[in-house]
């Protein structure tokens, strides 16, 4: 059918109308406007033809009567003519002789190129010419009239021309024209605005008015109103229309209300439909498309009903199959089953698949099957619940089964574990299997079990809700284990419980530990009573065999020789091996307690039947079931060995690391024991003796009674506190650790309990208070003892401040540079990324700056290292006073310096402009003078400044950036501060690519040498300048200006300088061979640095040697650059090679640091003039003042001159009048090739044509 677009005729018929009228006279406007331009242009050049023709004649005439005063006035007086912008009367050689303007006369045609173009002159300069052109934006008419000059004197005709130069400006001829146009162009616009008016309102009343109301008419049709007349009168189409349209609408009325009835009963079947909470789909068997979805429905789905009809189950599953679909309904279509339900998947409109439970059912039509309903019920809610329960029961089993500590659940009447993690088997040594045989009474050792089972009863009862209680189990090997135990009912509905959990821990170490501490405090008691030392070394040894029931020990005692080992205690040996081993010698092979006491270091024998150590002594020890031997010297405070300790098993293998442990506890207390024996020896009053040992023990002893008061005080303690015994003595132990007690007094019952609860039976940390009031770090154990029936106190006390000293030393010296105190490198990387984490998380920005000192290498150079280290010490103090509290100062290192600031702003130019002033304050703080020592010095900072935002970036990046920037900022002119730029660090990346390569250009032969004559006033050869040239691979030829100066900043002149030195001298060698060359020089450039590095004369000489080269024959060619510096070290140089013929030409010279002074001084044969001088000679006064200067001067010092970048035979003419008869560029050769080179010379001798 065939589809016509309709558009609102009364408003786009005047649209077009006015379009077309628009056009039409634009159109003609701008014809009219071109036409007219034209014959402006043509009446214009008609008119200067002629003007200038007449002008001519006029001034020949005068000029021939030499008026001259006559011709500049009829020049000023064109000049003076509305529109003319130039007038010019030119001579043979184009200079101005008359001018409009005053300053022109006398001047070159050159001097006015920016009005009058010199092509503007015709190549036949007696003909004619005028031209349009623009200048200065301004559309002109350029008229060139020749003219016949007077002839000079002695001359009796002339032949000289010159010419009238005359500039026309059309602008304002144009703007009259258009302004003509225009004025023409508005009266046809009103005309026609007339008639389009006319026009319009015809068919507005004709043909715009009847459409619109038959649109209105036929609206209120569309919206039901079937009894609406339409009145239209004639005979017309529009008539005809509107009689068609009345008969339509009394048909729509009768069918109309038969619709009424049926929407009505449709809309309750649809609202009862929409009150289900479930989607109901009624669809197609044919095709599947759905032909009802209700409100559920498009809930489910986020589509609207208008949607869902144009789509089918296929559009909301995933996964899209219709096999599959058809295929689940095949028993439905078979009418095997009536309805059926299954679980699958929808697709909502945004995206999201959700689980759903889906019943369909066949719907009959006249007998057959015609659609289905679907009514599917989203069951996301109970899938989530599903899965959570499923997912806190794997919680719950990782964390059961990794948990650090054991778990158990236990039957509560009959005491089976019912579930039980790894930790908890692994503590008794059991598999899970096994346990879950179990019962915890066959595990819990005897005398715990009742208490245990008591608190279950407890608990059961409801008296308590939990309970905690530290109880022993016997593991699988028979071994007793020490736990925490922790129980806990499992509730339910708060109904009794059946089952419990335990948590243990395993507290089998601390136990040991505190047995071994308070066999250690009893046996320091037997020592302050003064028991025997064979009761105390048996109590020690008891105590030892209780925590390690396998271990069988033995002490022997070094005789003042230190020759033998006695008896000292061994109450588990059997008595006649004692007896045996007792007299034993020390040395090698003797056994493991005399090889011991002999190397004064522990002996392990693994196997004492096949260990040569006990070659001797086996025999003695097997009888009796002995199989292995460790051994440990006892040393006094003073490390001298008093006896051995040894361990007996009975069983092949070494100590563990507890038995080490304990091993270590013993021979320590083993060894204050012996002391106090031979001290008491040796003094015979009893309370001088305990004083002694107690004043040659390493560590204070401290003893108070139960209040805290201080009872006795050792030389070691008087030493760490500062005071005498006799000022302590009676007084409180808060007056030496007063951070140990209340604030309220020390003597509080409750405070002292307090004290002893933390540090009785442990070591802890504390802080004590010397006399002079400061107070230090110190460790502290106290052991508590009975002394007549009273509890005494005994505090071991040792200063640990140099051990905290030296760790903090450590750390600082770890994050904190030595010299500034500024952190280090590595604490500003730290704080780098804790501030790039901290702006992402706040959103905030904040700014690196990354500083480096300006000429910091002279003042070191100059004043040594340690004015250097003054400098960075008060820079890093002005530093740290430009900044807030919270931002960070660090010394990168050397002369580099940063500064971080955080937060600055979410803003980022506000953030910038912060940055930016807190630079330009350091940059005013650090330019300011310094003193250092005697010393007044001026530094000043570059600083390179980059932002860093909530933008993933990483702490190499945005160093790297700051340091660009910075060395931007260096490029800049130093004592400046630059924000970071893209584009720098693109060029950065460029020019270290281009240095890559440079270096692997050099090994792989990129680099070449070409070579430019050198030729005398008549134009014969006597020398060459090597100029190196770069062929890379990929870029062709690399120009010398873009690759040596990325060589001088990046050091690779050095060797790529060596590399030309060795192959110039290597063509002077080769040029020495032929008559045509050998009489040749060779310039040799050499770079400032190449110069100045250590060795050059000698790096140079060796060349020289190596390659044979004629020495004289070498003119080696240095800049000025190179004389700013250390002028005593560079004339030192030149002088040692100057002795061996090397000669020296001052290149460039005149661009530089030109000095009379030291050209003096300078052992030179050469002074080279600049190419830049040479270039403009003859246009330019400057230039050529220049050149004879250096000429001049170079004759005055008896140096040759030679002059580069000779081009054209004028410079030449010029430099050969002035006195220079040496030359340098294209007008004799450009650089060339050795071969080439060979080449031009042998067409010079003329042996080749």
């Amino acid at each position: 059918m065939t589809m016509y677009r309709s558009i609102n005729l009364r408003l786009w018929l005047p649209v077009i109308i006015l379009g077309a009228l628009l056009m039409m006279m634009t159109l003609g406007a701008l014809w009219r406007y071109e036409n007219q331009n034209r014959q402006v242009e043509a009446d214009t050049l008609d008119l200067l033809q002629k003007r200038m023709a007449r002008d001519r004649r006029h001034i020949e005439s005068l000029m021939r009567m030499e008026q001259m005063g006559l011709v500049a006035e009829w020049v000023a007086d064109l000049g003076a003519i509305p529109d003319v912008e130039l007038v010019a009367l030119i001579d043979e050689q184009r200079r101005i002789l008359f001018a409009s303007h005053p300053l022109w006369p006398g001047q070159p045609l050159t001097a006015i190129a920016d009005r009058w173009d010199e092509r503007w002159i015709p190549a036949d300069t007696r003909q004619y010419l005028a031209q349009f052109a623009r200048v200065r934006g301004q559309p002109v008419v350029n008229a060139y009239q020749p003219i016949s000059l007077p002839s000079r004197a002695g001359e009796i005709r002339s032949d000289r021309v010159g010419a009238i130069l005359l500039q026309y400006n059309l602008q304002n001829s144009k703007a009259k024209v258009g302004r003509a146009v225009l004025r023409s162009s508005l009266v046809n616009l009103g005309i026609g605005t007339l008639v389009m008016l006319l026009m319009m309102w015809m068919l507005d009343r004709w043909l715009a008015q009847p459409l619109g109301y038959l649109r209105t008419k036929v609206g209120e049709i569309s919206r039901g109103h079937f009894n609406t007349p339409i009145n239209i009168l004639g005979e017309g189409e529009m008539a005809a229309l509107a009689v068609a349209v009345n008969k339509m609408q009394a048909d729509l009325a009768q069918a109309d209300a038969a619709q009424v009835q049926t929407q009505k009963e449709l809309e309750q079947y649809k609202n009862t439909l929409d009150q289900i909470l479930d989607g109901v789909f009624i669809a197609s068997l044919k095709d599947f498309h759905f032909l009802y979805a209700n409100q559920g429905a498009q809930r489910q789905l986020g589509y609207s009903e208008a949607e869902l009809l144009g789509m089918s189950p296929l559009d909301i599953k995933p996964d899209s199959d219709p096999t599959s679909l058809r295929e689940r309904m095949q028993p439905l279509l078979d009418g095997r089953v009536p309805a059926i339900s299954f679980e699958s998947q929808h697709r909502h409109k945004n995206g999201h698949v959700f689980p759903v439970e889906i019943f369909l059912q066949i719907i009959h039509h006249q007998g057959k099957p015609s659609s289905f309903v679907a009514i599917v019920r989203d069951i996301t809610a109970r899938k989530y619940a599903e899965a959570e329960l499923r997912a806190s029961e794997a919680r719950f089993r990782v964390l059961f089964e990794q948990a650090g500590v054991g778990v158990a659940v236990i039957e509560t009447a009959s005491c089976r574990f019912i579930r039980i993690n790894k930790k908890y088997a692994d503590i008794v040594g059991y598999s899970v299997v096994e346990m879950l045989q179990m019962d915890f009474a066959m595990i819990t050792y005897p005398e715990d079990l009742e208490p245990d089972l008591a608190n279950i009863a407890r608990l059961k009862a409801g008296e308590i809700r939990e309970f905690t209680m530290e109880k022993r189990y016997i593991r699988k090997d028979g071994s007793i284990c020490w736990v925490n135990l922790t129980v806990s009912p499992m509730w339910e509905n708060d109904t009794p419980f059946d089952y419990h959990v335990a948590v243990v821990e395993d507290i089998t170490a601390r136990k040991h530990s505190e047995a071994l501490l308070n066999s250690q405090m009893a046996v320091l008691e037997m020592i302050a009573r003064r028991a025997s030392l064979g009761e105390i070394l048996t109590t020690l040894i008891h105590a030892v065999e209780a925590q390690a029931p396998q271990m069988l020990c033995s002490v022997l005692l070094l005789d003042a020789e230190g020759r033998h080992l006695h008896h000292g205690a061994a109450p588990s040996l059997p008595a006649a091996y004692s007896r045996a081993i007792d007299g034993s010698p020390i040395g090698e092979a003797a056994g493991s307690c005399g090889t011991a006491a002999f190397r004064g270091e522990p002996v392990i024998v693994t196997d004492i039947a096949c260990d040569p150590l006990w070659k001797d002594y086996a025999q003695l020890a097997l009888p009796h079931g002995l199989k292995a031997c460790w051994s440990t010297p006892i040393f006094s405070a003073r490390h001298r060995v008093l006896g051995t300790f040894a361990v007996y098993y009975r069983h092949l293998g070494s100590p563990t690391a507890q038995h080490q442990q304990i091993i270590a506890m013993a021979t320590h207390t083993a060894a204050v024991a012996i002391e106090r024996e031979q001290f008491e020896a040796a003094l015979r009053d009893g309370a001088e003796y305990t004083q002694t040992i107690l004043d040659n023990v390493a560590d204070g002893i401290i003893t108070t009674n139960i209040q805290g008061v201080i009872e006795s005080f050792n030389n070691a303690a008087a030493r760490i506190f500062g005071y005498s015994a006799e000022d302590v003595v009676g007084q409180s132990a808060n007056t030496l650790m007063p951070g140990l007690y209340d604030d309220e007094g020390e003597e509080q019952p409750e405070g002292i309990k307090d004290v002893l609860s933390r540090v009785l039976g442990r070591r802890r940390e504390v802080e004590g208070q010397r006399k002079d009031g400061s107070t230090f770090p110190m460790e502290l154990s106290v052991s508590r003892v009975l002394h007549n029936g009273q509890v005494k106190l005994i505090g071991l006390v040792s200063d640990i401040s140099e051990r905290r000293r030296h760790e903090e030393r450590i750390q600082r010296l770890a994050f904190y540079d030595s010299l500034t105190e500024l952190p280090n490198r590595r604490l500003l990387m730290d704080r780098l990324q804790h501030a790039l984490a901290s702006s992402a998380r706040n959103g905030s920005l904040g700014a690196l700056l990354l500083l480096d000192l300006d000429h910091f290498k002279n003042l070191n150079d100059t004043h040594g290292h340690d004015a250097g280290d003054l400098l960075l010490c008060q820079v890093a103090e002005r530093l740290t006073r430009c900044v807030r509290e919270g931002d960070t100062v660090a010394r990168l290192g050397g002369d580099e310096f940063v500064v971080v600031l955080e937060g600055l702003s979410q803003n980022v130019h506000e953030a910038a402009g912060r940055a930016k002033a807190v630079g330009e304050h350091i940059l005013s703080l650090l330019s300011q003078t310094y003193l250092l020592d005697d010393i007044e010095h001026y530094s000043s900072p570059s600083i390179g400044i980059t932002l860093f935002s909530q933008q993933a970036e990483t702490v190499d990046a945005l160093l790297k950036r700051a340091d660009v920037a910075m060395y931007q900022a260096k490029a800049a002119g130093r004592n400046t501060l630059q924000f970071f730029d893209s584009e720098l660090q693109a060029s950065l990346a460029a020019r270290t690519a281009l240095e890559a390569d440079m270096r692997l250009g050099l090994t792989q032969q990129q680099f070449m040498l070409f070579y430019q004559p050198q030729v005398d006033g008549e134009g014969h050869i006597t020398g060459a300048e090597a100029l190196l040239r770069w062929h890379h691979p990929e870029r062709g030829m690399v120009s010398p200006a873009e690759f040596i100066p990325l060589a001088e900043q990046s050091g690779f002149i050095l060797p790529l300088g060596q590399w030309v030195l060795e192959t110039a001298c290597e063509q002077l060698v080769s040029w020495a061979q032929e008559p045509a060359s050998r009489e040749l020089t060779l310039a040799i450039n050499v770079s400032a640095r190449q110069f100045r590095q250590i060795g050059f004369v000698e790096q140079v000489l060796d060349v020289i040697q190596q390659t044979g080269a004629d020495p004289t024959r070498i003119k080696l060619e240095l800049t000025e650059s190179l004389l700013v510096n250390n002028l005593d070290d560079v004339i030192g140089k030149m002088r040692a090679l100057k002795s061996c013929g090397v000669g020296f030409s001052l290149d460039d010279f005149g661009t530089g640091y030109s000095s009379l002074s030291y050209l003096r001084q300078l052992p030179l044969d050469q002074l080279k003039i600049d190419q830049s001088f040479v270039r403009d000679v003859l246009v330019d006064p400057n230039d050529a003042v220049i050149a004879r200067t250096i000429i001049a001067l170079g004759l005055s010092l008896g140096l040759s001159v030679i002059a580069e970048g000779v081009e054209t035979e004028g410079q030449r003419a010029f430099l050969a009048t002035n006195g220079c008869y040496a030359y340098q560029g294209y007008l004799f050769a450009r650089p060339m090739p050795a071969a080439e080179f060979d080449v031009l010379l042998l067409k010079q001798h003329g042996v080749v044509s």
